[in-house]
């Protein structure tokens, strides 16, 4: 009965030892203030922007679900001269999902639109199999554009 007890006691005081090292929970919260009403709009400024290229419509899309990917938006811009060949650059290449219509697979797409804003081409990417997000790249010195993304080759997507 002794060796329990002293066990016991021993273990209990262990506890009591570290239990200081356990988060106790706050008791001197203090209310946040807070200011009280509307911000008035004429307070605010008026933005200083303006658009230097129209929007442009990259295609017809029925998947318009996250935009971008995991590493965030697949822009990429050129450098504005490609070196080995000195072919002019300077345009956009973007990466995105899309469905060409309701009953199509998502799959991946890849836009070029040149320096002054003209869409050169839009086309998949990946075959018929559902993809994944993709990500871009452009090659400092050859201009070009890397593309990776994710797919299953099964039925497992």
């Amino acid at each position: 009965m002794k060796k329990p007890l002293i066990l016991f006691l021993l273990i209990f005081s262990t506890l009591f030892l570290f239990s200081h090292e356990i988060p106790q929970p706050v008791k001197n919260l203090k209310p946040i203030k807070t200011i009280k009403g509307k911000l008035p709009t004429s307070t605010r400024p008026v933005p200083d922007y303006e658009f230097l290229i129209e929007p442009t419509d990259l295609m017809t899309t029925y998947y318009d679900y996250m935009p971008g990917s995991y590493n965030g938006i697949p822009v990429q811009i050129q450098p504005p001269i490609s070196q080995p060949n000195g072919y002019e650059a300077g345009g956009v290449y973007t990466v995105y999902h899309a469905r060409q219509t309701t009953n199509s697979n998502k799959r991946l797409y890849f836009s070029y639109i040149d320096a002054d804003g003209n869409l050169i081409e839009t086309s998949p990417i990946s075959h018929d199999i559902w993809a994944g997000y993709g990500s871009i790249d452009i090659d400092p010195v050859t201009a070009d554009a890397f593309v990776v993304w994710h797919q299953s080759d099964g039925e497992s997507y």
